[in-house]
């Protein structure tokens, strides 16, 4: 070996996990408490007691995380540190282990060491998103679902290298971290494990023989096996669209999945008998686990099967999808159409992951890819045909370059820095020479990290040492509080229970009677028109009584719904109320501050005294009605006069 090439090797590893991180870093920006974050820190509090959030109507009934050892984790931990350092300290942890089991896994999958790691790369960049897209392998903020998927890709790791008892070991921590991720990898890992055989048959029927026992013996939740949904509940939760029941997504998860699927069909028919196992038993259990969701949940409204979601197994389909689209490409020539057009779909793919653009492009390049593999063969008529497919495939990438270009406007040089980062980490592994790896690498590196910060001013707020100004402590007694779109503040600052939020829905799926009272809730403070409701995707939660209004229409209207609302005992709003005394409030959220206004029902709740004028027996009287025994007394001691 060459003295010069003999440090070359470690100092380009080193480069190529720098862009891995860097490539991590840039597709999940730090933002702190933000979606199903801010629903996991409220249970962490409630857990290690740092709030009493019983009364709060995500708890009231039951929660989904008492089944999860998570919550006991962070709450410990907060309450050592603090909720900002324990967030940020939980957030590196999940990054770094989710990464070290991703490259277990595509290590085991690609023995080169440049392979695995470019399959790294691809799969930190392509779109994760899975479903509907509302949620996503490796979440860049604090759940315990990246932490489970790690433990996940382990136990697949484990069983490709026929080491049993360590991917059972790794797949049991992956469902005590989180059971419906569990349940999703379990189909995989048996298969992968266990293959075709007759111990795979005998787990299997074991397992479903177990779970009847224990439903029949009133264990829950795996009792709840033997429920169904009774009408009012399953009107319910089929009038929003829920998380349970794939009938209510209609063609969102073709157009999440359609590239997944693809590269999966192709990988098939690989000559490599790892890949095409992989390949086999990620679209079997996909097709198995989604046909159990349709016909245990949809069709049966079955309560075990609907809570479990089986369809979460298209996690796993999208991981797959997009690790394996690195063997795809090298399995092809540089110079063919094949692979010109899975590049393109690559790029196209990874600029809507960092846009946020819906995956409408790839999407439509994903049918491209399929007939140029499926055509890539001799004959002047394919090489026209395979030519088409390209003029096709760079169509979609010009519309895709206008669409940004059009739609972004301010923010298409946020838009344009993430794209040229992305650029230099692809560079990474595709450039000669050490100092050039090194050099990109670094660039990458950095200009992910400045862009690593992506917070909301009321996220950083949340998380910070920062308390609530005192006055908002002091007024806000009792439980019945609504605050607008103030889930997150209430439970981490004011820490105390909310009584409205969509938030809170997301465990109606799992109780019945918290379907029914967050639909009570939704339904009596609707003509608010607050962001609760008008800011909210249509078909998720009820709807506003005004959809074009921004708040209540009036004094009355506030008056009207703490009249209807006897357990209600105040009310806060992003904007004053005309007519309506409110206090104000300056909360130190921003550079600026964010403002917000009070009232509280009970006096909005007493009548005042009628003027002699609103009687029709007084002179000149503007309404009728009929007098009070004393004011009566008055007139006749006026008429008297």
């Amino acid at each position: 070996m060459a003295r010069g090439t003999r440090y070359r090797a470690p100092y380009s590893k080193i480069a190529w996990l720098l862009a891995i991180l860097a490539a991590y870093i840039l597709t999940r920006p730090y933002v702190g408490l933000y979606h199903d974050a801010v629903l996991y820190t409220a249970q962490a509090l409630q857990q290690s007691g740092a709030a009493d959030l019983s009364e709060d109507l995500f708890f009231r009934f039951g929660n989904q995380g008492n089944l999860v050892l998570f919550p006991y984790v962070q709450g410990w931990l907060t309450a050592q540190i603090g909720l900002g350092p324990a967030l940020k300290l939980l957030t590196a942890l999940q990054a770094f282990l989710w990464l070290f089991a991703l490259a277990m896994l595509a290590r085991t999958i690609y023995p080169e060491r440049r392979n695995w790691l470019i399959a790294m790369a691809i799969t930190v960049l392509m779109g994760a998103g899975y479903g509907i897209g509302v949620l996503s392998y490796a979440e860049g903020f604090v759940t315990p679902r990246p932490f489970a998927e790690a433990f996940g890709m382990m136990a697949l790791a484990f069983a490709l290298r026929d080491e049993t008892r360590r991917a059972l070991l790794a797949l049991i921590v992956c469902t005590v971290c989180h059971p419906l991720v569990g349940l999703s990898v379990s189909g995989i890992w048996l298969t992968l494990a266990f293959v075709a055989s007759i111990r795979l048959v005998t787990l299997v029927l074991l397992g479903l023989a177990l779970i009847v026992a224990a439903a029949q013996a009133g264990v829950a939740p795996l009792s709840w096996l033997l429920e169904t949904h009774d009408p009012v509940w399953g009107e319910l939760l089929n009038k929003y669209r829920s998380l349970g029941f794939l009938s209510d997504w209609g063609w969102f998860p073709v157009l999440v999945h359609a590239l997944n699927v693809v590269v999966l069909l192709i990988a098939t028919r690989s000559r490599d008998h790892l890949i095409a196992t992989v390949a086999t038993a990620t679209l079997q259990m996909g097709v198995l686990f989604i046909a159990i969701n349709l016909v245990g949940a949809d069709l049966l409204e079955n309560r075990l099967i609907s809570a479990l979601q089986p369809w979460r197994v298209l996690a796993w389909v999208a991981l797959f999808g997009n690790l394996l689209v690195l063997h795809l490409l090298v399995s092809k020539s540089a110079r063919s159409a094949a692979f010109i057009i899975l590049f393109m779909a690559l790029a196209v793919n990874v600029v809507e992951h960092l846009t946020g653009v819906s995956h409408v492009f790839s999407t439509a390049m994903a049918p491209l890819v399929l007939l140029a593999y499926w055509t890539d063969r001799p004959g002047a008529f394919w090489r026209w045909f395979n030519a088409l497919l390209a003029v096709l495939a760079t169509v979609v990438v010009v519309a895709l370059g206008g669409y940004v270009y059009v739609e972004f406007g301010d923010l298409l040089t946020d838009a344009i820095a993430q794209i040229v980062t992305a650029l230099l980490i692809a560079a990474t592994f595709l450039v000669k020479g050490r100092e050039n790896t090194i050099l990109l690498a670094g660039a990458a590196f950095i200009a992910a990290v400045i862009q690593f910060d992506r917070q909301s001013d009321r996220a950083r707020f949340m998380e910070s040492d920062t308390p609530m100004p005192q006055e908002v402590i002091e007024t806000l007694q009792g439980d019945g509080i609504y605050w607008e779109d103030g889930a997150g503040l209430m439970w981490t600052k004011v820490r105390k229970p909310l009584f409205y939020s969509c938030k809170q829905r997301s465990g109606t799926l799992f109780y019945r009677e918290q379907a029914i009272e967050h639909e009570r809730r939704g339904q009596l403070l609707a003509p608010l028109n607050t962001f609760d409701f008008t800011q909210i995707p249509p078909g998720r939660c009820p709807a506003p009584a005004d959809p074009d209004a921004t708040g209540p229409a009036d004094a009355n209207a506030v008056k009207e719904v703490c009249k209807a609302v006897p357990e209600l005992d105040h009310i806060v709003l992003h904007n004053p109320v005309e007519g309506l005394e409110m206090d104000r409030w300056d909360l130190p959220i921003g550079p600026e501050g964010q403002t917000v206004y009070h009232a509280a029902c009970d006096p909005l709740r007493v009548e005042p005294p009628r003027a002699l004028e609103d009687y029709d027996w007084y002179p000149g009287a503007s309404r009728g009605g009929d007098p009070p025994r004393n004011e009566r007394l008055i007139y006749k001691i006026f008429e008297g006069i």
